[in-house]
């Protein structure tokens, strides 16, 4: 097993506690709970592997954040102390964007998915608001709700987007999801066929990497890791069999905290095979700022938790999504 360090993305979505937000609830727990876990990952991880440490947060400001509490950059006003020290961390920050919109005779959120217009109107919408809050532009993005599209990718363009942290390679399109707010006007992205490692998407369509500066987005996508899990379940005979003949996994899927994973130490023993497995290794994984008291929240924490006291947290070196650790990947 190779010994190299895997630049890694750890994104986080800053988010009210719940999907569908309390706008009685200012305070967004789950923030607070995930920024003390992440100082203690930037004690404990450069001590076990001699490399810096650097999270990714992107904050929620688009046009249903204000809808609910009054201002696009609550979070930031709400949680100044927090994000000053995420800034004073030399921490990245970006935005994540999610595409709900009030149904004001059904009286519910919905993720308006299907209307181009809108998606891109939540997107400038966020870009905005970040920019007067911090009083700089965003330069990375991430996108809830599974969903994203060539449109998208053109005003991210357009807006001076250099990076962006959603695809989730071996995703099938959803129609329903608690992300989706109480339902959405199209599915979600199919993923299916997305890259699984960083690249530029081609001007064809965003799943094709680019074979030339003509033919891209000028914005770089970092997919999330997938792994081919349920092979890894296999016994290591029938593995490695495999291996020898050259059949390569073929039912990947995202290695999502978020699932209940059968322990943090078999959901650490995947990151590393897909580690091993990998071509040109990295890693990137995304959590949502949950609901402390939510399932959700309790299974990522406890493989945050766990990740210190496994070996691969010698080889992970988390970096900035614009490091050049991760466009030496391309």
């Amino acid at each position: 097993m190779s010994r190299k360090a895997i630049p890694s993305i750890l994104r986080i979505d800053i988010e009210p506690d719940d999907h569908i937000a309390d706008a009685n609830a200012k305070d967004w727990n789950g923030f607070i709970e995930y920024s003390t876990m992440v100082d203690k990952l930037r004690k404990q991880l450069p001590e076990l592997s001699g490399m810096s440490f650097k999270a990714n947060w992107f904050v929620r400001c688009d046009p249903d954040i204000e809808r609910l509490y009054g201002r696009a950059d609550h979070a930031a006003v709400q949680h100044e102390n927090i994000f000053n020290h995420i800034i004073s961390s030399n921490d990245a920050l970006g935005i994540h964007v999610h595409d709900y919109r009030w149904d004001e005779k059904k009286q519910k959120v919905f993720s308006d998915l299907s209307d181009h217009e809108w998606c891109n109107h939540c997107l400038r919408y966020s870009f905005e608001a970040f920019t007067a809050c911090f009083n700089e532009k965003p330069r990375m993005s991430s996108h809830g709700g599974y969903f994203l599209s060539d449109e998208i990718l053109k005003t991210s363009v357009e807006l001076g987007i250099e990076v962006d942290v959603t695809p989730e390679p071996g995703l099938e399109a959803k129609k329903s999801d608690s992300s989706l707010g109480e339902y959405a006007t199209q599915p979600t992205t199919d993923y299916t066929n997305f890259p699984r490692k960083p690249y530029y998407p081609s001007l064809k369509g965003m799943h094709i990497p680019s074979t030339s500066d003509n033919d891209r987005h000028k914005i770089m996508l970092i997919p999330l890791t997938s792994y081919d899990y349920f092979r890894a379940q296999e016994s290591w005979p029938r593995r490695t069999a495999k291996k020898i003949i050259g059949k390569k996994p073929t039912n990947h899927r995202p290695l999502s905290p978020w699932r209940a994973w059968p322990s943090p130490k078999v959901y650490w023993d995947y990151v590393e095979q897909a580690m091993n497995e990998q071509t040109t290794p990295y890693f990137a994984i995304a959590v949502r700022t949950d609901n402390p008291n939510s399932e959700v929240f309790k299974r990522v924490m406890s493989l945050l938790e766990y990740l210190p006291h496994h070996p691969i947290a010698k080889r992970l070196h988390f970096v900035d999504a614009l490091d050049p650790e991760i466009r030496s990947l391309l």
